[in-house]
Parts: structure tokens; sequence; C-alpha cells
């Protein structure tokens, strides 16, 4: 069990302490961190244990029982580990598992044998889900450094199953994408096959070959960019190829030197790595055939350099734990741009459409008292009243279902399957019927996802209302609330159609808040 620690200052003793548990394909990852009262994150405590998840799922399409029980083994130190620093509320412990635990067939087994044995609640990350938190943790390092902060940066992380990339420009996401081409599986799928391992450089380079073109193909049009490395594997060759044991933010390494180090791990056996490096077995496996995908990636866009960065996966899982402005500032801005293109490609009414979400927006903060829901779903009313007719592309009848359709089927940076769903049903309600146990998407929801829905639709049905005419007549308003009503005071002189389509339009406000809403000129 690898781990690092650091000793918690005495006046900061009373400040929040969270984990965060990283369940990969080649090992199960911990890091401790503690939150000071200016909200600056102090890592305290770092931990590694090698587990073999990659090599029964991308082989077999399954965990094995023993697997499951060497995971429960770690799972259940880390617990212990968690006691010792007394952290045990939910809300200050995350686990999240990768591609390893996402795509086998038992994976539901898994996760409630891991719940029954140790307690805790593992969410298996999506790509996208990947992709947002990858952004956060990568975004301290971009604006620190002027000069990547101005400039097209390509950030990856060739992880045992999957590589995902990442194109930040000036600090605006231009595209995100998860390829299923991992280290791990590429070569336990040689080994499935019974080929022989002198044909995994030959392979690897022709399927990293595949990836860069098909990466090139979405963005054409690179000027000068920068290719950031993420991962474990990376920074071994690092630190392997510096003669100092300092460890750095942001490393260079030269391409010819990090390519020649690469076919040096290539030629040896997983036996001899673990000899010579003292790494363990699921790590050896990887470590060759990603070192030499980086190579290739960094090769394929005409680089000399590239650079190294010690942000990992859990730095961005705690900055959204702790960070109330992740799902709002930080993030916010990303998803809504990506979802302009979505509705510009579907020909929607921008002006009409971008001021119904802000009335959205300003309902969602005057009603929070009756609501009660956080700025996470706040985000999920924007983006829905934002592409609420896109339907219309399709049909303009029953385009509310088009609608669901479309976003449901669309990808948004950094939003899970779960959140894109909540999306397409918020807007699906936006009018016709109200939300019914029998309809597609709403009944695999639970209890409290499904009252959700309501409140957001009912809350977009009445932005809808106030912009009825199109005409973009009212900006503000101000909610008076009474037991049994709620009244909008807004200021303008004329009202009436928008009184009339509240009137029919609250009906689901009604039914769901328990409160009849008026509007009144102010």
């Amino acid at each position: 069990m690898k781990q690092d620690q650091k000793p918690i200052p005495e006046e900061e003793s009373a400040n929040r302490l969270v984990a965060v548990i990283d369940i990969g394909a080649t090992s199960i990852r911990m890091a401790i961190s503690q939150i000071d009262q200016r909200g600056v994150i102090h890592n305290l405590e770092s931990l590694s244990q090698a587990v073999s998840l990659g090599k029964d799922c991308f082989i077999l399409g399954r965990i094995e029982s023993e697997t499951i029980e060497e995971c429960v083994r770690v799972l259940k130190i880390y617990r212990t580990k968690l006691d010792e620093f007394g952290i045990s509320e939910p809300g200050d412990i995350q686990v999240v598992a990768t591609s390893a635990v996402r795509e086998s067939r038992n994976r539901l087994l898994f996760l409630d044998r891991v719940f029954i044995a140790t307690g805790f609640e593992v969410e298996p990350f999506d790509e996208a889900e990947l992709h947002r938190v990858t952004f956060l943790g990568i975004q301290p390092l971009l604006r620190q450094r002027e000069d990547l902060a101005n400039s097209t940066n390509v950030i990856c992380e060739i992880g045992g199953g999957s590589t995902e990339m990442l194109v930040v420009e000036s600090g605006n996401v231009l595209f995100s994408e998860t390829f299923r081409l991992g280290s791990l599986r590429l070569r336990k799928s040689l080994e499935a096959i019974s080929g022989p391992m002198s044909e995994l450089p030959n392979i690897m380079k022709e399927q990293v070959r595949q990836m860069a073109n098909r990466f090139k193909r979405s963005i054409p049009k690179l000027k000068n960019p920068q290719f950031i490395g993420m991962g474990g594997d990376l920074r071994f060759a690092a630190a392997q190829m510096y003669s100092d044991d300092q460890e750095s933010e942001l490393r260079e390494l030269k391409i010819g030197e990090f390519e020649e180090f690469a076919n040096s791990i290539v030629a040896k056996s997983p036996d001899e790595l673990v000899n010579q490096y003292s790494v363990s077995l699921p790590e050896a496996e990887s470590l060759g055939p990603s070192l030499l995908a980086y190579a290739q990636l960094v090769k394929a866009l005409r680089l000399d350099s590239f650079h190294v960065s010690n942000t990992n996966l859990r730095d961005g899982l705690v900055r959204e734990m702790i960070l109330p402005e992740v799902w709002g500032k930080e993030f916010r801005e990303q998803v809504i741009r990506y979802s302009l293109n979505l509705g510009r490609m579907y020909k929607f009414d921008e002006v009409y459409s971008t001021h119904v979400a802000d009335l959205s927006h300003a309902l969602f903060r005057e009603l929070h008292s009756e609501h009660g829901l956080d700025r996470k779903h706040e985000l999920i009313l924007y983006l829905a009243a934002l592409l609420h007719e896109i339907g219309q592309f399709v049909n303009q009848r029953g385009y509310h279902k088009h609608t669901l359709y479309l976003i449901r089927n669309s990808d948004f940076f950094g939003l899970g399957q779960k959140d894109i769903l909540l999306v397409s049903l918020v807007a699906r309600y936006h009018r016709r019927a109200h939300p019914q146990p029998s309809h597609d998407g709403y009944t695999s929801l639970d209890r409290v996802d499904r009252i959700t829905v309501s409140k957001l639709a009912a809350l977009l049905r009445i932005a809808i209302s106030l912009n009825v005419t199109r005409q973009q007549k009212v900006s503000e308003m101000q909610a008076e609330i009474g037991s049994e009503w709620i009244q909008l005071r807004i200021p303008s002189t004329e009202l009436s159609l928008e009184k009339l389509a509240i009137q029919s339009a609250g009906t689901l406000f009604n039914e769901t808040f328990g409160k009849r809403i008026t509007i009144t000129e102010a």
C-alpha cells in the first residue's frame, strides 16, 4: 500500500476534512484533503493499492469474485483510515469508479457487495463526468501559467481502459471525447487471442494512429497546441527521466528522449519492470503501452516536447465536493456554450429561448424557499429552458417529444447521462401533459428525481408564460410568498396576455407546490 502523509496543522485541525476514492482499472486510490478557512485545499494523505479489475473486465466482461473481495479488502482498509481522521459524513466522502466497473456486466453485484461490506456508495462515472472533473482539476494550473492560459491546450490521460481528451483554449472547452483505447485493455485483448507480445508495439501504434486521426478530424485547426499529459504512468516516466527527486506541477519532456525511454519500457516484460522499478504487476502491465501511446499522440501533433502534470482525477473530485461555484460560475459557462451550439444546430430562436432561460433563472432564485433545489438543478433548468423548442426542427406536431429525444441523444460537456435525462424531461414537460409514471425516461427515476422534474418543469412553464408574446417584455420580478399563494410583482404596465398564460400554465405549479401563482404590475 503506497501512501504519502502530511501532518495536520494544529491551528487548522477544526477545518473540514474530505476524502475521495477512485476505483480504476489497475488500482484503487484514495486522497484525504483538508479545507482551511480560506477555502484552500491541503492534500494530507494519498494511498494507492494495485487491483486487477481491468484484467477481468476487458477480457471476461465481468469482475471475478476473487477480485471483488480484493477490492473489498482494500476499501475496508481505507474505511479504517477515514475513521482515524474522523471522516464519516457521507457528504465528506466520494467514491467513484471508472471504465472497468462501468463496463462490467456484473457491476450492480460489485456495487452492492462494496456497499454491504464497507458502507461506501460507489458512483460509476461516465465519460462526460470524467471530462467535467478533469477540467475542474486542471483549470487552476492553466490559470497560473500565462503561457498556458492563452494557449490551445490538448489535455490527455490514457488509462487502463480508455483515453480521455480535452481541448481547452483560453479557459474554454472546445472539444471533449473519450476513446475506447486503454493500455491495459489492449494488452489483455492481445493476451485473450494468444497473440505474441512482440506485436504489441506495432498494434498499439496503429491503434493510436487511428485515434489521433479521429481527433485531428474533430479539431482540424489547432494553432500551436500545447500537449499536457496526465496520469500515473507519465508521472512515473518523468520521475525516472529526471535525476532529481523534486516534484513539479508541470514538467516539460522532449519527445525524442521520452520515446527512447518508452521503447526501453516496452522491451521489458512486466516481471522485469516489477523487479527493476518496484511497481505492482497491474501497473507494470499497463506502463509500456501507456507510454508508447503518449509518445505516438505527441508525434501525431508534430510537437517536439510536451508537459506532464501532477494533477489527477482526485484533485478534480475534491474541488467538486467543496466548492459551491463548481455548478455555477466555474462550470456553467462551459455547458451553456455547448448548449447554445446545439440549439443553433437545430435552428432555434436564440433570442426568445435565451430570454426564457434568464426568466427561469430569476424564478429559481426568487422561489428558492419553495423548491429547495441546489445550483446543479439551477443549471439543469436553464439548459432545459434554452433548448425546450429544438424539437420543432423535426416537426411542429408533438415537438416537445422530439425535444426530449434530441436532448437525450446529445452530448453535453461535463453532464452525465442522468443529468442529461433530467434536462430532457424538464424540457419535454414545458407543455401539454404533466409527468406520468408511464412516460419514457420518467419511469426510470427515483422519487427524489421525479419530484425535481416536476418542480423544474413547473418553473419552466411559468417562465414561458412570462414571455408568451416573444417580445422579451418581462426582465425582472420580485416574489411575495404567502401560505397558499405566490405573487410575482413585475415592473410593467401591460401584462394581460402574461396573466392569461400563467392562469393556463400554472396548474402544474399548483399541483407541485400547493400554491396558486399570479402576477401583478408593480
